[in-house]
C-alpha cells in the first residue's frame, strides 16, 4: 500500500505508471531539446502507442505536468544543474543526461511530497536505460548533491 506522501507526490499514480510517465517526459524533453517545436506535439509523440506502448491517462497527465513544469522553469533548473556540475557546461552534457537531470531537479524542488531518494533513484534508472555507461554515476552525483543542499536548507 502506498503512503499518502507517495500518492500525493505523483497525483495518486503507482510507481510503474510514474516510471512510464518519466520515460515519456524524457522523450518529449529530448525532442524539444534537439528539434524544438511545441510541447503538445512532443508529448503527443512521446506518449503515442507506437513509441511508448499503452500509456494510461494518469501517466500521460504526470508526463505532461513534468514536461510543462520543466519547460516553464528551464532557466532556473539549468542554472541549478550548471552551478552544481561546476566543470561541465550544459552544452557539453549529453542531451539525455541533461534532460533526465531536469526532470529530477523539477521533481525534487517542485513536486509536493516527492522523496529525494525516489527522484534520485528514478533519475539513475533512466540513465541506465537511456544514457551511456557513465550516465548513472554522473546523474547521481549532480542530483545527489542537490538533495544534500536541499536537506541542509
Amino acid at each position: 500500500m502506498r503512503t499518502p506522501e507517495e500518492a500525493r507526490a505523483k497525483g495518486g499514480i503507482g510507481p510503474k505508471e510514474a516510471r512510464q510517465a518519466r520515460e515519456c517526459a524524457l522523450r518529449a524533453l529530448f525532442q524539444l531539446d534537439v528539434a524544438g517545436g511545441g510541447t503538445a506535439a512532443a508529448l503527443d509523440y512521446s506518449t503515442s502507442e507506437d513509441i511508448a506502448g499503452e500509456v494510461g491517462d494518469r501517466a500521460k497527465e504526470y508526463a505532461s505536468s513534468l514536461v510543462e513544469g520543466v519547460m516553464s522553469m528551464k532557466g532556473q533548473i539549468d542554472s541549478t544543474i550548471a552551478r552544481i556540475s561546476k566543470d561541465w557546461s550544459l552544452d557539453r552534457m549529453a542531451y539525455t543526461d541533461r534532460n533526465i537531470m531536469r526532470i529530477a531537479v523539477y521533481e525534487m524542488t517542485q513536486v509536493e511530497g516527492m522523496s529525494f531518494a525516489v527522484a534520485i533513484n528514478e533519475a539513475v534508472e533512466l540513465g541506465k536505460t537511456f544514457g551511456t555507461e557513465e550516465s548513472p554515476r554522473f546523474i547521481n552525483g549532480i542530483v545527489g548533491k542537490l538533495a544534500e543542499e536541499l536537506k541542509a536548507s
